[in-house]
């Protein structure tokens, strides 16, 4: 993973968590830009993880990166993607870690953007033992899923299933 190529929307307990499972894995993953309006989240995030992060409260910065985490609430991913449209780089990966929105319905609110895959990560990821199953959309290519595989996999276990039992 090149220098400054992740970004996060959305700056809460997940973000949290895949921050501190890579700093303690030890895993170099550059500048990571996180996105979140709440200035109190910023600013805890940068307190907490340095020159690790970049914060941001506008979702700008997601014009430079290839793999952005969609870590917000399901009730507000319609926004965030209405936002996120127009924005993505053509070779980016969009990475949900949000329950319930299936890959499908990313793609569509996305105006058919195929380069999507979802997690559900849990909270031992923080200590590089989570277990955090993948689904994958047919467009990703192998090559995009080894990009996946590779920033996951410091955080532990990452399974590959189909979406249908992706939250089971």
């Amino acid at each position: 993973m090149s220098p400054n190529s992740i970004c996060f929307l959305g700056g809460g307990r997940i973000t949290r968590i895949l921050l501190g499972g890579w700093r303690a894995a030890g895993t170099d993953v550059g500048g990571v830009l996180v996105t979140d309006p709440d200035g109190a989240v910023t600013s805890q995030l940068a307190a907490s993880f340095g020159p690790m992060v970049e914060i941001s409260q506008v979702p700008d910065g997601v014009r430079d990166r290839t793999m952005v985490f969609l870590a917000v609430h399901p009730p507000v991913i319609p926004e965030v993607l209405g936002k996120l449209r127009g924005c993505l780089r053509d070779d980016a990966i969009v990475i949900s870690l949000a329950p319930k929105c299936t890959l499908n319905q990313l793609s569509s609110q996305l105006n058919g953007f195929d380069r999507l895959a979802r997690v559900i990560p849990n909270a031992a990821s923080i200590i590089c033992a989570g277990y955090n199953p993948v689904a994958w959309r047919d467009g990703l290519t192998e090559e995009c899923r080894d990009q996946v595989r590779s920033v996951l996999q410091p955080l532990g276990q990452t399974p590959e299933v189909s979406e249908s039992t992706l939250e089971t």
